[in-house]
């Protein structure tokens, strides 16, 4: 009876009992949404080889890479905020532009990082149509020789033109663009020529990263800076006073920003680990990423929400939360299934209820919340135990 059909359906409708049943709807953590941050590793290997990088001392295995085609069931995370790449290369990926495109019709907002010498050969036109906020370059000092024998087979000259010209290629509008740095003893030296020459050619900050020992071997041991460690203060602090007194548009952090006395003298400048000018132009670098997951979620006492905001995709397919607990793959399930499912929901309730785990957390204590970390102690420079 096809009018008794339709009665009843329009009966369900009002009680909300026609409502098809939803990973979301099944969720017992109320006001769960989607994660505000998801950080995609598009392969696990890099073109280059750095002195200090952890992929340096990898089995030289196959690069995996990720079916791009995976992230399509990403479309209910639309909008968010999309980091591409960070501890490998994203730029080998053969699917790069068809990864990119599949984010610009989700309208991600896009986070990359890149250690840049690839750019002259990448054919990604998705790149330069997309919501791209913020885009980071891995380049360590400043001069031709050092930067060879940090960056151990990368062109200086390619690399340098590959990043001017991408920057160049943002005149209006443009997103933040950021320098990493990893600072040893070997480019100490060059912390002020770093900052002037990103300054004047138009980046927006240089992040300085102090070595932390990958490999306890001898020629890492001569680089790391807790035995310089009061010369290399010294040579951020000038940094910072150049910074303030010739008002660069450049900001600069820097971990040692958090105790260098400095702040007491320019309080308006320091803004957490950052040193800003009074440059009309100057302002500290976005960081989506901790604003995304530093707080407590209710219930939890722990400043951390990241198991209930971000999310992790490995080229595996793996999806993790909080960069340590796998809770599914993209290859046999789709994101919302898993980012609302019962190993996810698990790992939420434990560490509600165990919060030893969360102290114990590299992610949280290194990437998430650099306050704790305290620059003047040997063991932040020394490899931490997994976590």
């Amino acid at each position: 009876m096809p009018g008794l059909q339709a009665l009843t359906r329009k009966v369900l409708r009002t009680v909300g009992l026609d409502r098809k049943e939803t990973p979301r709807s099944r969720n017992p953590f109320e006001n769960l949404g989607p994660p505000e941050v998801i950080a995609i590793e598009p392969t696990l290997g890099c073109n280059i080889r750095c002195r200090m990088c952890h992929v340096s001392y990898m089995p030289d295995t196959k690069v995996q890479l990720l079916d791009v085609e995976v992230l399509k069931s990403l479309a209910f995370c639309k909008s968010k905020h999309v980091i591409i790449g960070a501890e490998f290369e994203p730029t080998i990926h053969p699917d790069f532009n068809r990864m990119m495109g599949i984010l610009n019709g989700l309208e991600a907002r896009i986070e990359l990082v890149s250690n840049g010498t690839r750019l002259h050969r990448l054919q990604a036109p998705a790149l330069y149509e997309s919501r791209l906020q913020l885009m980071t370059f891995s380049f360590d000092g400043i001069r031709k020789a050092t930067f060879e024998h940090i960056r151990r087979g990368a062109d200086y000259r390619q690399t340098l033109d590959n990043i001017l010209r991408f920057r160049a290629a943002f005149p209006a509008e443009p997103p933040y663009f950021a320098i990493n740095s990893t600072t040893m003893r070997c480019n100490l030296a060059e912390a002020a020529e770093t900052v002037r020459f990103w300054n004047d050619h138009g980046m927006n900050m240089v992040r300085f990263l102090f070595m932390v020992v990958r490999d306890l071997n001898p020629e890492l041991l001569q680089e790391y800076l807790y035995p310089v460690r009061d010369q290399a203060f010294a040579v951020f602090d000038d940094v910072a006073r150049m910074v303030i007194g010739d008002k660069l548009r450049l900001a600069v952090r820097c971990p040692w920003y958090w105790r260098s006395p400095l702040r007491h003298i320019f309080p308006r400048n320091f803004i957490k680990d950052a040193v800003v000018s009074d440059h009309p132009e100057a302002h500290d670098c976005p960081t989506p990423r901790q604003d995304a997951q530093l707080g407590a979620w209710p219930g939890m006492s722990f400043p951390c929400k990241s198991p209930f905001t971000f999310a992790r995709i490995l080229p595996s397919g793996h999806v993790q939360l909080c960069h340590r607990f796998t809770v599914g793959n993209l290859y046999e399930e789709d994101f919302e299934s898993i980012w609302y499912g019962p190993r996810a929901n698990e790992v939420r309730r434990r560490l509600l209820g165990q919060t030893d785990l969360c102290r114990s957390c590299n992610y949280y204590k290194f990437c998430l919340s650099s306050r704790s970390v305290d620059v003047t102690r040997e063991d932040y420079y020394l490899p931490a135990k997994s976590t």
